[in-house]
């Protein structure tokens, strides 16, 4: 079993955004079939490993929005970001991201290790109700990092390498496919009931109402972010007015509407600043700011950097 103990490692080198994106993201989008690996069932599962190779097509290739990602930190340090949020991953971190959501995997340390499962929408449907999956989807979203205690953590990795040696299994079996959901479903809950949900922030209970409010509202952010950063926007996407949105976006999350329209936009800044070569003006462009000096400027005063010089910690 990996051990938790470790030392902090110096990031190395950069790797591509990977994990699921927006449908107006500006990286390439391509679909499940253009990933291959060792351990996986056609295209709705698929399992891979740091040991598999820096070169092996997950850390080069786009996710595409329709794959579920489980991402588990086994070794080392890695940087992430997911929607809103950002979090450098150690030993016993794990991150979530759902069909449909921003993300990626922005720097390792030279010691990094990681399990990464992908099944897409089809394949992972949670047997609950839809009220249970409106929660489940909503908790992912505001929560999509969790740091497991030890004993859950041991119970993952033997969970993780039964999963592997059930996918390198070929030979024809019955029930095969049904196994191999059974074990992903239970990684997955063994990661959400091991998260220590009491040290996040309480927010109120949301009505059903509220909830798909706030879900449609996010699902509209990720589309359309880096055009539109008015509230009104999305008012009128949702035939209701901008205070009433505000409103039920904060009873369902606890969190003010800006605040998600402003992460989206800073964290895919922060993305194409490090992870191409696009110019600072053809970033300006696509993440419509008015001016390049403009950008730099707001750039600056959200993380302490000018773009160039974020660029050169690669």
């Amino acid at each position: 079993m990996t051990s938790r103990s470790q030392k902090n490692g110096i990031f190395a080198y950069q790797i591509p955004i990977f994990l699921l994106m927006a449908q107006n993201s500006f990286y390439t989008e391509i679909d499940s079939t253009s990933y291959r690996s060792n351990y996986q069932l056609g295209n709705d599962l698929l399992l891979f490993t740091s040991d598999q190779g820096q070169d092996s097509s997950f850390t080069e290739k786009t996710f595409n929005k329709g794959m579920f990602v489980l991402f588990v930190c086994v070794d080392g340090e890695i940087e992430m970001l997911y929607g809103q949020d950002s979090k450098t991953l150690q030993v016993g971190d794990v991150g979530i991201a759902q069909t449909g959501s921003i993300g990626g995997l922005v720097r390792m340390s030279q010691n990094a290790g990681f399990i990464a499962i992908l099944a897409s929408e089809q394949f992972f449907k949670p047997i609950i109700s839809p009220e249970e999956l409106s929660m489940l989807s909503s908790m992912i979203l505001q929560y999509p990092f969790v740091h497991l205690p030890e004993r859950k953590w041991s119970q993952l990795l033997t969970l993780c390498h039964l999963l592997k040696d059930m996918l390198a299994d070929t030979l024809p079996k019955p029930f095969h496919e049904q196994s191999l959901k059974g074990v992903f479903q239970s990684i997955f809950y063994l990661v959400l009931s091991g998260a220590d949900f009491q040290n996040v922030p309480s927010v109120p209970q949301a009505s059903t109402h509220v909830e798909e409010v706030f879900q449609q509202f996010i699902s509209l952010v990720q589309k359309f972010y880096a055009k539109e950063k008015q509230m009104a926007f999305y008012a009128r996407e949702l035939n209701i007015t901008p205070k009433y949105l505000s409103q039920l976006v904060f009873q369902a999350s606890g969190k003010h509407a800006s605040v998600y329209i402003e992460r989206y936009r800073l964290n895919e800044a922060k993305s194409l600043v490090y992870n191409t070569n696009l110019t600072i003006q053809q970033i300006c462009d696509r993440l419509h700011f008015c001016s390049e000096s403009y950008f730099c400027r707001y750039f600056k005063k959200m993380t302490g950097y000018s773009p160039q010089d974020y660029r050169k910690q690669k």
